[in-house]
């Protein structure tokens, strides 16, 4: 019945941590929890099978993946971080004008339409014009890009 609880405790503890920090980091903690409170638990439960020179610096190894998995996982953060807050303003290519909500318009940032009606009689606004230059100019210079390579 300890057991139980235990493990129930365990399993409301790692849905918290799914929520606040994520799976990644939630999973290094838990499986550290189960290595290292199990291991020694273990061997002293079972002290006559088990031998300490052997458990006890496997934890302490243990422990050391689980701090430079750790500084890894926080410099790969920051990396991201740096990354996504370089991104030019342009890299939204398609939304020029694409927000306002004056008017009627066609057009995504993943390509550029126009309503034109039943009978095809209405003709793209000089918003939606703008929109394909500029979408047209951004896969120009993608394009270009892909040919150097």
């Amino acid at each position: 019945m300890g057991g139980g609880v235990v493990l129930s405790l365990g399993n409301l503890a790692s849905q918290y941590a799914f929520a606040f920090v994520g799976l990644s980091v939630t999973e290094v903690i838990t499986a550290s929890i189960t290595v290292v409170i199990g291991t020694r638990l273990n061997y002293f439960l079972d002290g006559k099978i088990n031998r300490a020179e052997i458990l006890f610096p496997g934890v302490g190894c243990f422990l050391i993946a689980v701090c430079l998995g750790s500084a890894v996982h926080s410099s790969n953060t920051a990396d991201n971080k740096v990354k996504l807050s370089n991104l030019s303003s342009d890299y939204n290519a398609g939304s020029v004008g694409m927000f306002k909500m004056n008017e009627v318009k066609g057009g995504s940032p993943y390509g550029v339409q126009t309503y034109t009606g039943g009978d095809g009689s209405r003709q793209p606004t000089k918003l939606e014009l703008e929109q394909a230059f500029h979408q047209g100019k951004y896969i120009a210079t993608i394009t270009k890009r892909l040919k150097k390579e």
